[in-house]
Formats: structure tokens, sequence, C-alpha cells
């Protein structure tokens, strides 16, 4: 009987010890060829943001962008070289991966004078991209995730940071039907999985990237998105036309109810920016007018309303409450404007906030100018 269970303990340890050197392969195999496989877009942008954020900038930058993508394709520094002014962005993500960003970058000392604070309204309700962006690659470390997990689970809001009902994976498939205790238990499972398993690397998780990979150019497609980001000071255009007439993500939904996790993580973000900087600015990212006729009055007021009350939290917080309506053929799909679309929205920021010399510098203007909400 000794024996039976003495080659039984050597037979488990044998699997585990199998399995070890099984994992330790393919991850040394995936993180070899890290660069290959990561999603040519995605990574290579993330890799030039953090470039930015981490470098230290030996004057006071006139001004600081945080934001969303659609505020990363809205405004280009490079258009106003006079002016010392930095776009970084959480493309892709929200507040959450935001202030992990801006906290980076004011670690290094660097002084700012203004700093704007531009995201989508729907990136207050839902950030679809913190496990599949900010989480697998590294903005935030396993702590700083595990604090996100924490904060969304005693809030009652895991739902913010994955959204099951746009999710097409079986699992989440399964679960979005069910009850709402149901569905509590699932995510609270399934994001905590995530975050353990992007964090320690675990192969299964990067098989799609590596498959869809194929092992061609994306390597080249990131070095050179790297480069593009860091020269272009953190703007990234999305199009120079109109790619489709999509409404934004907005439109789709009858109210806007943000999300407790995201709204803690914006405020970390204004405190930040106002220990950092003499004025602090929440500004709006372009909608297209079809976007803006589509979106319920009821979204528009409670989102007017959470502005609202983030004013009177920080009484020197200087708020536009006003729509940025675009004619449509200035956005080139959904969310994002068009390189003219850069143009009117940089010119607006650079004349509203940092007037000295404006006209001079700003680019060729047109007679069809986007237009401003009421």
């Amino acid at each position: 009987m000794q024996n039976l269970s003495t080659s039984n303990s050597k037979k488990i340890f044998l699997s585990l010890i199998t399995i070890f050197i099984l994992y330790s392969l393919t991850w040394s195999f995936l993180y070899f060829f890290k660069e290959m496989y990561e999603h040519p877009w995605g990574f290579g942008m993330y890799r030039g943001e953090n470039q930015l954020v981490n470098k230290q900038y030996p004057q006071t930058l006139d001004l600081l962008l945080i934001g969303d993508s659609r505020i990363q394709a809205a405004f280009n520094p490079i258009l106003y070289p006079d002016y010392k002014i930095i776009n970084i962005t959480a493309s892709g993500g929200g507040p959450i991966e935001a202030y992990h960003i801006v906290k980076k970058f004011f670690q290094n000392k660097n002084k700012v004078k203004k700093v704007i604070i531009s995201f989508a309204s729907y990136n207050y309700i839902t950030d679809y991209a913190f496990i599949m962006k900010s989480v697998q690659y590294d903005t935030l470390t396993l702590l700083e995730a595990l604090q996100v997990y924490w904060y969304a689970l005693i809030n009652d809001d895991l739902s913010s940071l994955k959204d099951v009902s746009s999710n097409d994976s079986s699992a989440d498939n399964k679960i979005k039907n069910e009850d709402s205790n149901k569905k509590k238990k699932f995510l609270t499972f399934d994001i905590l999985k995530d975050i353990l398993l992007y964090k320690t690397k675990w192969p299964n998780y990067y098989q799609a990237e590596l498959i869809n990979a194929q092992f061609f150019n994306r390597k080249n497609w990131n070095i050179k998105m790297t480069e593009d980001t860091v020269n272009k000071l953190g703007y990234n255009p999305y199009s120079r036309f109109k790619v489709n007439n999509n409404p934004s993500e907005e439109s789709k939904l009858k109210d806007f109810i943000p999300s407790k996790t995201i709204s803690i993580y914006l405020q970390k973000i204004i405190t930040l920016a106002l220990q950092n900087s003499s004025n602090v600015i929440i500004e709006q990212v372009p909608w297209s007018r079809t976007s803006s006729n589509l979106i319920p009055d009821q979204y528009k007021k409670n989102y007017l309303n959470y502005l609202q009350d983030l004013q009177m939290k920080f009484p020197t917080l200087i708020v536009n409450n006003n729509e940025m309506i675009y004619e449509d053929d200035f956005l080139a799909d959904h969310s994002h404007v068009t390189e003219g679309g850069t143009y009117f929205y940089s010119r607006y920021i650079i004349e509203t906030y940092l007037p000295k010399d404006a006209k001079s510098q700003s680019p060729t203007t047109s007679s069809r100018l986007p237009s401003s909400g009421e």
C-alpha cells in the first residue's frame, strides 16, 4: 500500500514538472516573438505612448492632453510647433488606463501649464478594453489591476470591466441571459481569472495572437507604429476620408449611467492633474450630427449632470458642457474624425486655451466649418 502511494506521488510530481517545463518553453517561445505576434496597431502604439510617458521633458509643457482614441485622432500637436504639447491618450481604453499613464508621466517630475481631459462619454460607462489592452499590454501592474478589480467588486460594478452583452464567446453568451446574481458570480471569477492568466503570461491566452500573426510583417508594423506615435507626439490619424456612416456607441444607449469604478479613476486623474497644473479642463470629443440626433435627450441630460457634479466636487475644474457637433463628413467612422476634422478640432483647442498667435499658426480654414452644440 505504501509503495502504491509512493508511486502515485512520483507520478503527480513528474506530471507537475512536465507541465511546468512545457509552460516555460511555450512562454519563452512566445516572449521571444513578442514583437511579431502582438497586434500591429495596438501594441506598437502602446509602446510609443509608453515612450512619451516615461520621458522627462526639460521644459514646462504648454498643454497635456489626456483621453481616448477619439482625442488621439482629433488633436495633432505637430500642427503647432511653437507650443510644447503632448497628446498622451489611452487609445482603446478609458480613465482607468489613463490614470496609470498620467501617474507615470508626473512621476518623472514633468511640469505642465494646462491639462485637458477628454473622453467619449461612452468610456465613462464601460471599459471594454480593460482586460484585452490595459492588462494584456502591462499598462497596469498585477497589483494595480487587482485594485481595479477590487473597486469594481465592492461597488457591484464588475460588468463595466467586461461587457458580456457584446461578447461572442460561448461562455459569455450563456451567462448574459442569466439573472444578475449568476452574472455577478460569473464575472467575479472570470475577470480575476483573466487578470491572473494574462499577468502570468499563460500561453493559451496568447495563442490567438500568435495564430493570427502568421509571423509576417507584424514586427515591422509595430516598430513603424511606435516611431509614428513618438514623432507625432501621441497623435494618430484615423483616416483622411469617411470609412463608414455608423453612428457612435452613445447613440445605441438609452441612458447615461456612469460606472462607479471608472468614476473613481476619472477623479484620480483630475486630482493628480490639479496637483501638477494650474489649469485643468474637461473637454468634449467630436460627435457627428447624425449621432447627436440619435442620442436620447435623457442620455444627454444625465451626462451633463455628471459633468456638473464633477465641477461641484472640484471647484477649480473648467468644464465645457457644450456638445462638439461636427458635420458627418468630418467623421471617418462612428467616433473618429478625418484629418480635416483634426485641423478644426486642433485649432479650436489652441484658440480657446492657448490663444497666443493662434491665428497665424492655424491650419488653412474652410468655409465648411464643423458646428458646435447650442
